[in-house]
């Protein structure tokens, strides 16, 4: 959905993260449909990566005469997402820190790790990836120092395998099958999930 996003982050001088305050409008179209996931994700998942002692999450998704919009890979996260790394980057650089140290002083704590959002992150491989990417990429030696109209940049980004907390909090299942014994000792399966990638069909 198009999404306008502002973000203010809190930082001390050596680039630690003390606090981050998000808001996101999206234009829904006429319906809610996910809509109220798709929102929920534009804050929930911006502190998966890093150690943010505080956060303030607002959120709004309008009604509006365009074609409604459903979900599709990240959906929600990746406007949030881009504006949070681009915000990252230009401070640090106000501080003049590299755009790799700034990410190191912030990674997670301790694995497992249990987010603002009560999400909890069970694997972590972002202390490796950087590593690997600032060697692979010759960060040190061509950082500031390409042609014209040619340059390097980080972000950095992820998102949730499963989901560790409901997003309906009615106390009732998520998802519900119906299972029936046929007379052949056949099982069927009645289910209305769609497979998008996420394996149903084969489970």
């Amino acid at each position: 959905p198009e999404t306008k996003v502002t973000v203010k982050l809190g930082m001390t001088k050596d680039g630690k993260l003390t606090a981050c305050h998000l808001q996101a409008w999206q234009r829904g179209g006429a319906y809610a449909s996910y809509g109220i996931i798709t929102i929920l994700y534009t804050g929930a998942l911006l502190h998966g990566i890093y150690e943010i002692p505080a956060i303030k999450h607002d959120g709004w998704r309008v009604y509006t005469n365009t074609p409604p919009c459903g979900a599709q890979r990240g959906h929600g996260t990746v406007d949030a997402r881009a504006a949070f790394e681009d915000l990252m980057n230009i401070m640090a650089a106000e501080l003049g820190i590299d755009a790799f140290a700034v990410r190191r002083t912030n990674l997670l704590p301790t694995i497992p790790y249990v987010t603002a959002y009560a999400q909890r992150v069970m694997s972590y491989g972002l202390p490796e990836c950087l590593d690997k990417v600032m060697k692979a990429s010759g960060w040190a030696e061509r950082r500031g120092k390409m042609p014209k109209g040619r340059g390097l940049g980080l972000a950095c980004s992820h998102f949730v395998s499963g989901t560790t907390t409901p997003k309906h909090w009615t106390g009732e299942p998520h998802a519900t099958v119906n299972l029936r014994l046929d007379f052949d000792s056949g099982i069927t399966v009645l289910t209305g999930a769609a497979d998008i990638g996420q394996g149903s069909n084969t489970m």
